[in-house]
């Protein structure tokens, strides 16, 4: 099996973890729990947007995560991106790139900072596991109001 598809795999359950420890729910597929299926839906993508999880916060807030299929990420990607994302009404996207960001692709997601907008972005190759999960990392949780003053 090719090492690309299994690093894949391994970053989209890294993601869920993630979307789990930030409350939120979704769906996972069949293609989700078995890397055999995994393999067989990636080989025979036909879109961008075939991996796509859509997941939702109680508040109603929803959450995007792409994983784009080129090594490449550039700016025609994330507009397509962005479309879907204002089509579905998420005000929060991550971006799981397979291989490097251009230069001109860091430019345009660099003016979506401090806009309704949230982006993050993370390269497949650094969510290989969860580093929130490792024994030597202590639980993040959000700091009360009290705790923040403390620090300031």
């Amino acid at each position: 099996m090719d090492e690309n598809i299994e690093s894949l795999f391994k970053a989209r359950m890294t993601i869920f973890e993630m979307l789990s420890d930030r409350g939120y729910t979704f769906e996972k597929y069949e293609m989700d729990n078995n890397i055999d299926q995994f393999y067989f839906v990636y080989k025979n993508l036909t879109n961008m947007f075939g991996l796509t999880i859509q997941a939702y916060k109680s508040n109603g807030n929803i959450i995007l995560i792409f994983f784009p299929l080129e090594m490449k990420l550039r700016v025609n990607s994330i507009r397509s991106m962005l479309d879907k994302t204002k089509y579905v009404g998420a005000k929060h996207i991550i971006i799981v790139y397979p291989g490097v960001v251009t230069t001109f692709t860091k430019q345009h997601l660099n003016t979506y900072y401090n806009t309704a907008l949230r982006v993050e972005q993370f390269c497949v190759k650094a969510l290989q596991f969860n580093v929130t999960k490792h024994r030597l990392v202590p639980p993040h949780s959000v700091l009360s109001k009290e705790e923040q003053q403390k620090i300031d």
